[in-house]
């Protein structure tokens, strides 16, 4: 597993590069605001079930190399906007 959710330290997150490490972390907290939108309207979700989250998550994996570029996309983007960062 490479993510780490720890009581009132907040959350680790490891991969085998920054970018994989960043796609982990990006992913994770979108699920988590898609999450929190979903419960604040009150309504009773129904989550997929076990067999199709596993189909879909057998899935994703096909697609890990995609969050180097989805990290060089997001350098850039700061780069345009805010190139501080790297001083």
């Amino acid at each position: 597993h490479s993510v780490m959710m720890m009581g009132n330290h907040g959350v680790t997150v490891v991969g085998e590069s920054v970018a994989h490490a960043f796609e982990e972390l990006y992913f994770l907290e979108r699920a988590c605001r898609t999450t929190v939108l979903a419960l604040s309207t009150g309504r009773p979700l129904s989550p997929m079930g076990d067999d199709l989250a596993d189909s879909v998550a057998r899935m994703w994996t096909r697609f890990t190399d995609q969050g180097v570029a989805h990290f060089a996309e997001q350098k850039t983007l700061l780069d345009r906007d805010d190139p501080s960062y790297r001083d």
